[in-house]
């Protein structure tokens, strides 16, 4: 709605440009007078309304956001269609690589397990999975999805990689100089007018002094034109830069788009714990899955559809293979470095191309429930060295019980995750969780009571003693 006031009763003139495919409109108004405009637009993305105040310098900028409506594009057919995807994006909760099979009913499968109600296949090799698409509109000028699926070259998996430019206006001749004009991919090989730049105020002003109409500008490169740049992969909506700084765009994607058939509410990766077999150097093969979010549980999913005994992770990438395989080097029996900050196991260190390794093993039988020990709470932890790791146990006494049966000497709970291990590492005041000592109830003590200040106090000594003889000595002494 636009709402005009004139000192007289006169009438003027107002230019609308609704960024559609140069869709210019021109109205007469008077004064207090409102104006609503309808417009229909058939793609989605970001559009730049302009109001021209035609024969004066006045003018005004504002932008909307269209969305799709429909979840789906095609309900009758698994095959949605071919379309853009790129920060932010909408389908990359879960990243599937595999550059020697990938095919489109293989991806399908990977998101089905993971419960997605979509999958799309990319680069002829990588898979995502989400709830909805098309947020960019298909491609167009040049641009399709023609890549071949790597395990099987009559299938298309999606298209190549692009990299998106914003254009601006360097003609400080018109009513639009410095302003963003369109977001899209530009053959730069053409341009002989190019520098590094790391302010789009900066390119537009390089670009102004040199004649030049246009300037064209992403991340750190700066380059100039005029009008007759050269277009490859448009998409006309503008919706391929940056949304929050629109001086540059992100990598995006072109992606073939399939409805997932049955995805499953609920995968049951059964009762299970995974024991650190240490750090290793690792060859992939190139086949792995990533998340937005790394846990273990949905590095399991993927194990168990793979039907394999070894978790292996690095950062958010998981691998899952069989230890008969000999494509890994071990390099130290202690974790690689990292840790992750919501379950606290060990994710290997990725500037170094390491992954930490966890073998599977099936719960059931470790489950048994002991009541031949207790355990001493010996203080407050953020680190704890753990050797095994397990979701499946309900509450703590659980958890010790699993951890003494297999004959770890300290236990911690932390939301829903049982570690045990045999050493600790540090104590901390803050964001710390409890570790326990377990001890057999037939050891031989002289007090029977031990105040909390003693064991606060003696933390350091009591986890120096690695077997329950050594602590009861201690404790005797």
């Amino acid at each position: 709605m636009i709402k005009t006031s004139q000192p007289d009763n006169s009438e003027f003139k107002v230019l609308i440009d609704l960024g559609d495919d140069d869709d210019l409109r021109t109205f007469s108004l008077e004064e207090n007078k409102s104006l609503v405009i309808n417009k229909t637009y058939y793609e989605t993305g970001t559009y730049r309304i302009k109001a021209i105040l035609l024969d004066t310098p006045l003018n005004n900028t504002d932008y909307i956001n269209v969305r799709r409506k429909m979840l789906e594009v095609d309900n009758k057919n698994n095959y949605q269609g071919c379309f853009y995807d790129r920060k932010p994006f909408e389908m990359d909760d879960v990243v599937y690589v595999n550059k020697f099979n990938m095919t489109n009913a293989l991806c399908e499968e990977i998101c089905a397990n993971y419960g997605y109600n979509f999958s799309s296949t990319y680069n002829g090799y990588k898979c995502s999975c989400g709830d909805s698409f098309g947020l960019y509109n298909s491609p167009k000028v040049n641009e399709s999805c023609s890549n071949l699926c790597s395990g099987n070259e009559s299938e298309i998996c999606g298209g190549r990689r692009l990299r998106s430019y914003g254009i601006f206006n360097s003609d400080p001749m018109t009513l639009y100089y410095g302003d963003f004009e369109e977001c899209t991919t530009i053959n730069l090989s053409i341009l002989n007018k190019t520098k590094t730049s790391n302010h789009i105020y900066e390119c537009i002003n390089w670009c102004q002094s040199n004649n030049f109409t246009k300037s064209i500008f992403n991340s750190s490169s700066c380059s100039c034109s005029m009008s007759n740049y050269e277009i490859n992969g448009l998409d006309y909506t503008n919706a391929l830069c940056d949304y929050t700084n629109r001086a540059s765009g992100s990598e995006y994607y072109i992606k073939s788009v399939y409805k997932v058939q049955n995805p499953l509410i609920v995968n049951n990766t059964g009762k299970y714990y995974l024991e650190h077999l240490g750090c290793f150097s690792f060859n992939s093969q190139g086949k792995y899955v990533e998340f937005k979010e790394m846990s273990i549980s949905k590095c399991m999913i993927y194990c168990k559809y793979t039907n394999s005994n070894v978790l292996a992770s690095m950062g958010k990438i998981c691998y899952c293979f069989n230890s008969t395989q000999n494509n890994q080097t071990s390099i130290k029996d202690i974790f690689c470095q990292d840790i992750s900050q919501n379950e606290r196991h060990f994710i290997g260190n990725k500037n170094q191309d390491l992954t930490d390794h966890y073998i599977i093993n099936d719960l059931n039988d470790s489950l048994e429930i002991n009541n031949n020990f207790y355990a001493v709470n010996i203080g407050c932890f953020d680190q704890f060295l753990h050797k095994v790791i397990s979701l499946s146990l309900k509450n703590i006494f659980e958890c010790q019980s699993f951890c003494y049966n297999l004959n770890y000497s300290f236990t911690r709970y932390r939301l829903n995750y049982c570690y045990c291990g045999k050493i600790i590492d540090y104590k901390v005041d803050s964001e710390c969780y409890d570790v326990y000592k377990l001890l057999p109830t037939n050891l031989t003590i002289l007090t029977t009571t031990i105040d909390a200040e003693t064991i606060s106090t003696s933390w350091k000594e009591l986890s120096s003693f690695r077997t329950t003889e050594a602590f009861s000595t201690k404790l005797n002494s």
